[in-house]
């Protein structure tokens, strides 16, 4: 019927794959708030973490904040209320400029 060369098998192959790959990403969800962050750390705007409602779980699940960093971001919240600016965790031990820019997409005040 269909005398098709080597190349062009493999060419059709690789457009049946990414057929196949196309209907598979299309049916995934755009976006899903993931598994390990509770409900209400997160603010209801976006997908950010809310540091002042955040709990530890959390908070160490975040890039760049470890159990230390996380425990002195609960402490300092305690001690002083909640932050009122995203630029106020610096004066948590252990953020500072180059932490703060690298962790401001993933958090937020509310």
């Amino acid at each position: 019927m269909f005398s098709l060369t080597v190349s062009e098998r493999k060419a059709l192959l690789f457009l049946g794959f990414l057929l196949i790959l196309g209907a598979f990403l299309k049916n995934l969800p755009s976006q899903r708030l993931p598994s390990f962050i509770s409900e209400e750390a997160v603010s209801s705007s976006s997908f950010k973490v809310n540091i002042n409602k955040a709990k530890f779980k959390d908070l160490i699940k975040l890039p760049y904040i470890g159990e230390v960093l996380a425990k002195r971001i609960i402490s300092y919240r305690e001690k002083n209320g909640p932050f009122q600016s995203i630029e106020e965790l610096k004066k948590v031990k252990g953020v500072g400029e180059k932490k703060l820019k690298a962790i401001k997409n993933f958090i937020s005040l509310n």
